[in-house]
């Protein structure tokens, strides 16, 4: 990957790919019983700013995930997130304090490639902001009444929706942000991907939902993954943080006899994973949490990670170190 590859997926999701990594990242997985509509996760406001066509939706509580006690901990073993740094310095918003939430898209750009936008809701001085991104090469400049400004010679932008949002993410596609309100509306009325909620539970830190089987839906994957999950029409994680970490994730199979495949071939995934744990004994606490169940088309597979789990995932652990230390 290229230097400019790689600062644009920072600018462009650092915030939502850092957040969603801490808290949904680590859940990719689903329980057994579907919660009512009723319980279903609620919508945050600023889905109204994600392109109606995007196939992958994100949020975390970024707030809540700085604030947990599984932070903490994760604090005194590795203190910045990967990207934190160069994600401030080159737009000098500190994740750890200045964002409360953060809502993403994936939304396919017309040809073979998918773009990513960012609104982070928080506390942002924007003339601050401002004259950091001209120092870096940066450009100013006014689009629709909202204040336009280019990331250095990177094809990204930043746009001050309004107070305490800003958008991140391609010129063009934060451009296209802008002109929702006054262009039919944006993704929170498609009740197709939206619909998805129904499998998060209500006060979830963290989630990402997603449809495979629109246009563009599986652009995002490697090859070899989306020719895997071709039957897998959509999706939805869900994760809570707090000491640890609790979710789920369910998959909806194109039909009924693709779900029972999909049951089948996890469950033997997770029979392998335990006949190896002997060498991984790391795995240990992650295994023991999965639970597995199916209804109809859908495969769900639970979790409950204590914290002490998680940190035992971590390679950078001292007891870890200490292990393999000559």
């Amino acid at each position: 990957m290229s230097m400019n590859q790689r600062t644009r997926y920072v600018l462009v999701g650092g915030a939502g790919v850092m957040a969603v990594g801490l808290a949904g990242g680590l859940a990719a997985w689903v329980s057994s019983s579907l919660p009512s509509l009723a319980l279903a996760q609620e919508r945050p406001d600023e889905l109204r700013y994600v392109p109606p066509e995007a196939t992958i939706l994100s949020f975390a509580n970024v707030r809540e995930v700085m604030d947990s006690d599984l932070r903490r901990r994760l604090r005194e073993i590795q203190p910045e997130l990967d990207g934190q740094r160069e994600f401030q310095e080159r737009t000098g918003i500190d994740i750890e304090r200045d964002i409360d939430y953060v809502v993403g898209g994936l939304v396919p750009d017309g040809s073979d490639d998918t773009t990513g936008i960012a609104i982070l809701a928080g506390r942002f001085d924007t003339e601050r902001l401002e004259a950091l991104a001209l120092q870096h090469g940066g450009a100013a400049s006014d689009y629709q009444g909202r204040r336009l400004i280019t990331i250095g010679d990177e094809s990204a932008a930043m746009a001050f929706l309004e107070s305490g949002v800003i958008a991140i993410g391609s010129e063009a596609l934060v451009k296209r942000t802008i002109d929702l309100p006054s262009s039919g509306g944006g993704v929170d009325a498609d009740d197709s991907l939206m619909g998805l909620l129904r499998h998060v539970d209500s006060g979830s830190t963290a989630w990402t939902v997603g449809r495979l089987d629109n246009p563009g839906g599986g652009e995002w994957l490697p090859d070899q993954v989306e020719s895997q999950v071709s039957q897998v029409a959509a999706f939805a994680i869900g994760a809570r943080v707090n000491g640890g970490v609790s979710g789920r994730l369910t998959a909806e199979a194109r039909d009924e006899e693709t779900g029972r495949n999909l049951r089948d071939l996890l469950q033997g995934l997770l029979a392998l994973a335990r006949l190896q744990m002997g060498s991984r004994p790391e795995l240990r606490g992650l295994l023991d949490s999965l639970r597995l169940t199916s209804a109809g088309a859908n495969v769900t597979l639970a979790f409950d990670l204590p914290a002490d789990a998680v940190l035992e995932l971590l390679p950078d652990r001292p007891d870890a170190n200490a292990a393999n230390a000559p």
